[in-house]
């Protein structure tokens, strides 16, 4: 949210002034000062409308739904993309606002590994991630905004942020199937725990050492073959 919340609050005590007037005025002459009260509200509605109209400053929420199995961080960076300030409640801000949701995501893949038989085996599978560090993960969205090929404004939604590390996962999961691929043809029961525990430590070896740069790591993975 920007400043709807200062307008509502002009409107609440514009409207709050004119009741009062009303209600109390029977005598014009001797409640006159009912209407200078009520002019006094309607200058500070008409000054917040005007501020809000010039200001680039504004309030965003974080976390105020309080949702389970996430929580929602409002971060403020500087010009040059270090954190001066965050919040899970708000925060006043300018244009250099990130709102980050910290949670656990999947994301689903499948690759055809040949196997030394040789044969193909259709190993289908599901990454969960997780964004962990409101700090990095905003610091990693600033520096990608700097770049010619992304467009993004300012204050960045939650929405856009997931979308830019989803790009990122994405991306490193077609090098992990394309870098990979040998190692995965060994893989063949899904329900066998030693088989289950070392795809999980190859997924994490390979993704985690780039991905904890930028505040996200794989914490588990679902397969299955066909």
């Amino acid at each position: 949210m920007g400043g709807e919340f200062y307008l509502i609050l002009g409107l609440a005590l514009c409207g709050f002034g004119f009741i009062v007037a009303l209600a109390f005025t029977k005598d014009f002459s001797r409640f006159e000062w009912t209407f200078q009260i009520a002019r006094v509200f309607m200058v500070v509605f008409v000054f917040s409308f005007v501020f809000l109209l010039t200001t680039p400053i504004y309030l965003e929420y974080g976390d105020i739904s309080k949702k389970r199995n996430s929580e929602t961080y409002v971060v403020k960076l500087n010009s040059c993309g270090g954190v001066v300030e965050k919040s899970i409640n708000f925060l006043v801000c300018n244009n250099q606002c990130i709102k980050v949701i910290k949670k656990v995501r999947t994301l689903e893949s499948e690759v055809k590994p040949v196997t030394e038989n040789p044969k193909v085996r259709d190993i289908q599978y599901e990454i969960e991630y997780e964004t962990y560090d409101e700090d990095r993960i905003a610091q990693f969205v600033f520096f990608e905004s700097k770049k010619e090929d992304v467009d993004i404004e300012f204050p960045v939604s939650n929405t856009a942020v997931y979308r830019m590390i989803l790009k990122k996962v994405q991306y490193l999961t077609y090098e992990f199937n394309n870098d990979k691929s040998k190692e995965m043809a060994n893989f063949y029961n899904p329900l066998d725990k030693e088989q289950a525990n070392a795809f999980l430590e190859l997924a994490k070896e390979y993704f985690n050492p780039t991905l904890d740069e930028i505040g996200v790591r794989i914490v588990g993975i679902e397969w299955n073959v066909k």
